[in-house]
């Protein structure tokens, strides 16, 4: 009775907020460039990180945007 299940579809990316901040750095950090090692890639996500470290408004966004989609869904 205290229970509500809310099946979700297999894939719904814009459900899984791990998505929003793959999207962010693939679109900010990742986009059209060849990394020729790993600890070019980790400098790449490490730089990005630090900006959105320094930025909370564009990491709260990306919550808020995962947060309304719930909300539609729910």
């Amino acid at each position: 009775d205290h229970v509500l299940v809310l099946w979700l579809p297999k894939y719904s990316p814009q459900l899984n907020a791990i998505e929003g901040l793959w999207g962010y750095l693939k679109r900010s950090a990742l986009n059209n460039y060849f990394f020729g090692d790993v600890p070019s890639l980790q400098a790449a996500m490490v730089g990005a990180f630090n900006v959105l470290n320094q930025n909370p408004k564009t990491t709260l966004s990306l919550a808020y945007r995962t947060s309304q989609n719930l909300g539609k869904i729910a």
